[in-house]
């Protein structure tokens, strides 16, 4: 017979009785998988609940050393638990199981002490709830988290493409003009050598142009996804400004770079990072574009954040309010009256994340708002110049 108290609503304690049969009851109710260990860590007892987690009978677990039941990489994590319970101290430990067919269980294991015992020594109690549950819709939440980034990649890609496109055909357009202008001269009897050489050496120069573009497009698209590199954070910044020169002119927005001298370079993946701050770019033309009244005027400036990060901050004088950028950042659900590029600050605040930096936003003084960027730097360094203005209409 075990004397339990219980508090009444009138405050009076009351004893009540649990006889070992409702104690065995109440055991084997809990929903939980629980296992009475002796002194040298046999299972003593188990309940319903432990039998399920591990796929065996009760009398095929009674005088196993718990140690048996546990995936191998984890009986020494279990090992130290039991150490430091002995000095007085718990935890909570995240181990797997090996059920009866080989499989592992992952569970969330809690030791305590509950006594000792003239037969069995000292006794102790683990508790096991499952975690299979929880760990597939982490996965769940992975594989939709992976199929979101997918999207806002194809997304980033795809304005990068427009971008790419617009910045070919201009020198191929040139070309395809000096071409027509030496033929008709050459029809006219005009062609002289010197007209010659002029046109030859201004379709080489335009053909470069082109190549350039196409360079810059295959170094960004063969690199592996997360081969992080030593990288120049100005020229980074550089590119993804020429990657939304399309959507600049389209705003007729003034984009001014401001690059730090002297500014060490980052470890990064040049794609992701690219991506990251074409996402950025977007969204502060996207903001600025809600007031047509005002000229929009996009400043991007780096500099040495302390002595171990570099910062980029893109300020806006368009209308955000900070609030609903940071909401949008931590929930991509977060409903807004902004369009879908908006979408893209949760995908950004995770590439940079990965990257061990991080991503929040400030008011400015009069009007818009700056997005900033961090990233730990390497100790390697390099010396730029400050970047001379962009400007499109």
């Amino acid at each position: 017979m075990i004397e339990v108290g219980r508090m009444m609503d009138n405050g009076v304690v009351t004893d009540l009785s649990l006889t070992p049969a409702a104690l065995r009851e109440t055991f084997e109710s809990l929903p939980l998988g629980c296992f009475v260990l002796g002194s040298a860590q046999e299972i003593l007892e188990v309940n319903h609940g432990a039998t399920s987690l591990l796929k065996r009978e009760r009398g095929a677990l009674i005088g196993r050393y718990i140690g048996q039941c546990l995936e191998h990489h984890h009986r020494e994590r279990f090992e130290g638990c039991m150490a430091a319970l002995r000095k007085g101290s718990t935890d909570v430990l995240e181990l797997e199981f090996v059920d009866e067919v080989g499989a592992t269980v992952p569970i969330e294991a809690r030791v305590v002490k509950v006594g000792s015992g003239l037969d069995t020594g000292v006794c102790y109690l683990l508790t096991a709830s499952d975690l299979s549950e929880r760990y597939r819709a982490e996965e769940r939440l992975r594989t939709q988290q992976a199929a979101l980034a997918r999207a806002y990649r194809f997304l980033t890609l795809r304005e990068m493409t427009r971008g790419l496109a617009h910045e070919i055909n201009q020198p191929l357009t040139a070309i395809l003009n000096y071409a027509n202008g030496g033929l008709r001269k050459l029809s006219s009897g005009q062609l002289s050598p010197e007209i010659t050489r002029t046109l030859l050496e201004q379709i080489g120069s335009q053909v470069q142009r082109a190549a350039d573009v196409i360079r810059r497009l295959r170094s960004l698209l063969q690199r592996d996804p997360l081969g992080k590199e030593p990288c120049d954070i100005n020229l980074l910044v550089s590119e993804s400004v020429k990657l939304t020169q399309m959507e600049v002119r389209g705003s007729h927005a003034q984009i001014r770079i401001v690059g730090a001298r002297n500014i060490p370079v980052v470890r990064v993946d040049p794609l992701q990072l690219v991506q990251a701050l074409v996402n950025l770019i977007l969204n502060a033309l996207e903001s600025m574009g809600r007031e047509p009244a005002i000229t929009p005027r996009l400043v991007i400036a780096t500099r040495l954040d302390g002595k171990n990060k570099v910062e980029v901050a893109i300020h806006d004088n368009g209308p955000g309010i900070i609030e609903e950028i940071v909401a949008i950042m931590s929930d991509p659900l977060f409903s807004t009256e902004y369009s879908s590029i908006r979408m893209g600050l949760p995908v950004t605040r995770a590439i940079i994340e990965s990257h061990g930096g991080r991503l929040w936003a400030t008011s400015n003084r009069r009007r818009g708002i700056t997005l900033r960027l961090s990233l730990p730097c390497t100790e390697e360094s390099s010396d730029v110049a400050t970047t001379d203005c962009i400007r499109s209409r």
